[in-house]
């Protein structure tokens, strides 16, 4: 029975073999098969599919053929579809074209609609995006996904109707996980702490796996408010976290043992145990992992609280050195303020301050060596050299990179209070992505930043080498970079500010 046994697992075995090596010598269909069956089969997407991608390396080799099968059958929308979300893509603006024909053709062709969307959210037309968004959804209500891209395109335009669209989303599709990337997203743009606990509060129930990744990343910045201003809460929250969600669980176990040293040296600082505190606090840290989707900027409320502490002890000058380490990464006016506050104690006014500030700023900062970009307004060369004496702000991006447009109105609501004579915005378009959409979506947005053509590994001096968007640098007037690896969001405009304000001082 034994040798029987292994006889079968043998045959067994050797039969899958045999099965996967005919597999392997099964041929793909040529492209004359293909383009039969796309005649046999012309409304069929995934034919189309098939056909454009053994056909052609672009698409735009592809549009005699698409051209003559429309003409042949003038009814199939799916034929002017199928080439013109091929085309864009490619990133080639005549798809546009061949989608308006489709949706002519047949207007209740909801995909058409959706790819109609994305192109013209590509270069944030933003008012076209709504309509053929809205088009989609009013053709299939039952798409999520359809009514995800109406609700992301009042994200920029109308607040309110943004919020009510993601919230009429996840009460209508509570078990998809664009539920929680809509409770995710509603949370982030709550207008006080009692709506943003209720949308946590809802995010909590959600259990599906696709959904828990929106669940933490709410989370995070939900425990990042609450450490500020409700410590025990916030242990609550990482509690609740580290039960939920398990692969940051150490992360979140991190966080539960900071929210307790919150309390506890708040608890020895009310008690009068200044010492205490100190030794609570001292060496806490809050220990982000490197994934950005999991990180949270709590270290200036951590400086605060060890200056607090620092200063309580009568250790004054130790909690103004904490707090100008602070500033000088991720400043602010409260921070400033608090060491104004501070240095009253100590007997030193504000120029002290300021030029302790500035010595530090002074003995970090570096010159990378000068380089040149064309324009892509006017195709000229740009030196970073030309603006010797102005602060720049430097920003890499690319046309679709959504973090970088969710952070650009935030860069133009801080610079356009400044004089522009005296503060330079540039952009980078990293390895020349998308360049066909760069002056589009700076017609359609009103970037105000110089757009700038990189190539492909082009060295920029010698600045790091950059291969992700945004990344941020700030300059002073000698063409030193001084600040570096910060984002800029709706909740630290002041942190821009603050680092304009040094930086222009430092000019004089």
């Amino acid at each position: 029975m034994k040798t029987s046994r292994y006889s079968i697992a043998f045959i067994l075995c050797f039969l899958l073999i045999s099965c996967f090596a005919n597999a392997q010598n099964v041929k793909a269909p040529s492209v004359k098969e293909l383009a039969k069956r796309v005649e046999a089969s012309p409304a069929n997407l995934s034919v189309h599919e098939e056909y454009i991608k053994a056909a052609a390396d672009k698409a735009s080799q592809l549009k005699p053929q698409y051209d003559a099968w429309q003409k042949k059958y003038p009814d199939k929308a799916a034929i002017s579809y199928a080439i013109g979300k091929a085309l864009l893509n490619d990133n080639d603006s005549t798809g546009k074209g061949y989608l308006l024909k489709a949706v002519t053709i047949d207007t209740n062709f909801a995909p058409a609609w959706q790819a109609l969307y994305m192109a013209e959210l590509s270069v944030d037309n933003t008012k076209a995006a709504q309509r053929y968004a809205e088009k989609a959804k009013s053709i299939d209500r039952k798409n999520v996904q359809y009514a995800f891209d109406y609700a992301w395109a009042y994200r920029n335009d109308d607040q309110i109707k943004f919020d009510s669209l993601l919230v009429d989303l996840a009460a209508r599709f509570p078990d998809t996980e664009k539920a929680a990337l809509a409770l995710c997203f509603a949370s982030q743009s709550a207008y006080n702490k009692a709506e943003r606990k209720a949308y946590c509060d809802a995010l909590l129930k959600m259990d599906k796996k696709e959904q828990l990744p929106w669940v933490n990343y709410a989370f995070v910045e939900y425990y990042q408010d609450l450490l500020t201003t409700d410590a025990e809460k916030a242990f609550e929250v990482a509690l609740q976290m580290s039960l939920k969600i398990k692969t940051n669980r150490d992360l979140w176990k991190k966080r539960r043992q900071l929210a307790r040293s919150f309390l506890e040296t708040r608890r020895s600082l009310k008690e009068n145990r200044p010492h205490d505190a100190v030794a609570l606090i001292d060496k806490e840290t809050i220990g982000n992992s490197i994934s950005t989707t999991i990180a949270f900027n709590a270290e200036p409320v951590l400086a605060m609280l060890k200056a607090e502490v620092y200063d309580a002890a009568g250790l004054t000058q130790r909690a103004i050195d904490t707090l100008t380490a602070m500033y000088t990464v991720s400043p602010s006016k409260a921070i400033y303020d608090k060491m104004l506050n501070l240095g009253q104690k100590a007997g030193l006014d504000s120029n002290a301050i300021y030029n302790s500030v500035k010595r530090v700023l002074e003995a970090k900062a570096w010159a990378p060596t000068d380089f040149s970009l064309e324009n892509y307004a006017d195709h000229k060369k740009v030196s970073l050299s030309d603006f010797k004496g102005k602060v720049v702000l430097l920003t890499f991006w690319f046309p679709t990179c959504s973090p970088c447009k969710a952070e650009f109105p935030h860069f133009e609501s801080v610079l356009k209070n400044y004089d522009r004579s005296k503060v330079a915005y540039l952009g980078i378009n990293l390895n020349n992505s998308n360049p066909e959409l760069v002056m589009p979506l700076m017609a359609n947005a009103g970037y105000s930043f110089i757009p700038l053509m990189d190539a492909k590994n082009q060295s920029k001096g010698n600045l790091p080498f950059i291969n992700s968007a945004p990344t941020n640098y700030l300059f002073d007037g000698r063409g030193r970079v001084v600040f570096s690896n910060f984002r800029v969001d709706d909740t630290n405009h002041d942190m821009l500010e603050s680092m304009l304000e040094i930086l222009l001082k430092m000019n004089k």
